[in-house]
């Protein structure tokens, strides 16, 4: 499942996935999306936490990549946490 999560003064939207296990870790991957009317495409990135590392980046300038990666970076244990929250929440509604 994709969580709305942030948006940007520049139109980023970012979302975040349920926690993902991979290797015995709990990851979250956080996707950035933003409508570029010059490409007439979406701008994208992903980033996996805690990992952190930027990839699939297409249309943000590597100041953006920076930028964004630092907010992820100083806010990944409150993203991871918020994530399992997330998914508890929704698993007990179900129930």
């Amino acid at each position: 499942m994709i969580n709305p999560f942030l948006g940007f003064l520049d139109g980023t939207k970012v979302v975040c996935s349920d926690p993902i296990d991979i290797d015995g870790r709990m990851c979250v991957r956080v996707l950035f999306e933003r409508w570029s009317d010059k490409r007439n495409d979406f701008d994208r990135m992903e980033c996996l936490l805690p990992d952190g590392e930027m990839t699939g980046v297409k249309g943000f300038s590597k100041a953006e990549v920076c930028y964004h990666h630092r907010k992820m970076i100083q806010m990944q244990d409150s993203i991871l946490e918020w994530s399992k929250e997330d998914a508890e929440e929704r698993h007990e509604k179900d129930e």
